[in-house]
C-alpha cells in the first residue's frame, strides 16, 4: 500500500551499518581522529575549524617535519558549474597552498568527457573557468594546477592499465551511495 511506512526498510547510518558495508566490500576502515597538531603556520584550532578531523594527518606532519617530500593532492570533477561543496574544497586547498605546502589539483576534464558523456569543447571551456576561479582565490603559483587532457603521460598510463582490466572489474565495482 502506497504511503504505508511500516513495511519500508529504513537505513540507519550507524556504526553497525558502516561495519557491514566495510565487510561486504572488503574496505579498510578509516580511522578519523581529532586534529591535535599544527600544520606549517596553521594552528590546531584553525585546522579543526576547516577540516574537522583527519586520517593519518599527524603522520603526514611528522614525516614532513623530518624532511620527507610531501604533497597534498585533490581533484575536481568538471561535470557542471562550481557548487558550494567544490568551492569549499577549493578554499581549503588554496589555504593550504598559501602556507607554502606543495599542493596538486587535478581538474577532471576527461572524466567528465568519458563518464558523463559531455562534449569535449564544453569540458575544455570549464577547465579555463575553473583554473581562473582557483587562481583568483589565491592559489599558490608554486603548486600544481592541471587538467587531464593536457598531460599525455596520463593517457599513456591509462592505456597500459586498460590491458589488465576486464568488463567484470567494472561490474564488480559496486559502491553504496545510498
Amino acid at each position: 500500500m502506497i504511503g504505508d511506512n511500516k513495511n519500508l526498510n529504513k537505513i540507519i547510518f550507524d556504526d553497525i551499518y558502516y561495519s557491514k558495508i566495510i565487510k561486504k566490500h572488503g574496505y579498510n576502515p578509516v580511522d578519523f581522529k581529532i586534529i591535535n597538531f599544527n600544520l606549517k603556520n596553521i594552528d590546531m584550532q584553525t585546522l579543526e575549524d576547516k577540516f574537522v578531523c583527519h586520517h593519518n594527518g599527524d603522520v603526514f606532519v611528522e614525516r614532513m617535519k623530518k624532511g620527507y617530500k610531501s604533497i597534498i593532492t585533490t581533484g575536481f570533477g568538471l561535470s557542471g558549474k562550481q557548487h558550494l561543496g567544490s568551492i569549499s574544497e577549493m578554499l581549503k586547498i588554496v589555504a593550504l597552498s598559501k602556507t607554502g605546502l606543495k599542493t596538486h589539483v587535478v581538474l577532471g576534464d576527461l572524466d567528465s568527457y568519458n563518464a558523463r558523456n559531455q562534449e569535449l569543447e564544453t569540458v575544455r571551456k570549464r577547465v579555463k573557468q575553473y583554473k581562473k576561479f582557483i587562481d583568483r582565490l589565491g592559489y599558490n603559483k608554486n603548486s600544481i594546477l592541471r587538467d587531464q587532457y593536457s598531460h599525455t603521460k596520463i593517457l599513456h598510463t591509462a592505456f597500459i592499465i586498460a590491458h589488465y582490466l576486464k568488463d567484470e572489474d567494472f561490474i564488480e565495482a559496486e559502491e553504496d551511495i545510498a
